[in-house]
């Protein structure tokens, strides 16, 4: 059952890295008509006083915000990969996923940033409910870091040990 579900993660994390890759690369194609979706409307020239329209400018900031956001996602889907290999392998308490954890969670918290400058510019409660759950999970991470520190450090006492 375990190595059944080892090998579920590693492929849900192997689609999700493939759909956000894809989602990466159409972004700029389809980030209007997400917005357009969503209530947004953009204008020719500049801002409005509507509260839901956003000007050209404002919309490329947007669009490198999300860019940016799917390019921390793609990072942390790499960092989960290695550290899904290093258990199927059976060996998940090695300095690697010391690393790994705690580049997610810098990732994480990065991603939390850009979220946040991007619900200055075009809010969305999705948005925002993202931000929140990134500082989590970012927090999350420096927590498990830190677990994992002290896991490694005492298998390397103990397999010191005769």
């Amino acid at each position: 059952m375990n190595r059944n579900w080892n090998q579920f993660a590693s492929r849900l994390l192997d689609v999700l890295l493939v759909i956000v890759c894809a989602a990466e690369i159409l972004m700029p194609f389809i980030l209007k008509d997400l917005l357009q979706l969503h209530g947004w409307r953009l204008l020719q020239g500049t801002a409005s006083q509507e509260a839901v329209a956003i000007s050209e400018p404002e919309y490329a900031v947007v669009l490198v915000l999300t860019m940016l956001c799917g390019l921390f996602s793609i990072l942390i889907l790499i960092e989960l990969r290695r550290i899904m290999k290093t258990v199927r392998e059976g060996h998940c308490f090695v300095e690697a996923n010391v690393i790994s954890l705690h580049r997610m969670g810098c990732y994480a918290l990065t991603l939390a940033g850009l979220i946040l400058l991007r619900c200055l510019l075009c809010f969305t409660l999705t948005m925002a409910v993202c931000c929140v759950v990134f500082l989590i999970g970012g927090s999350f991470c420096f927590v498990l870091e830190q677990v994992f520190r002290q896991a490694v450090h005492y298998k390397e006492e103990d397999d010191l040990t005769i």
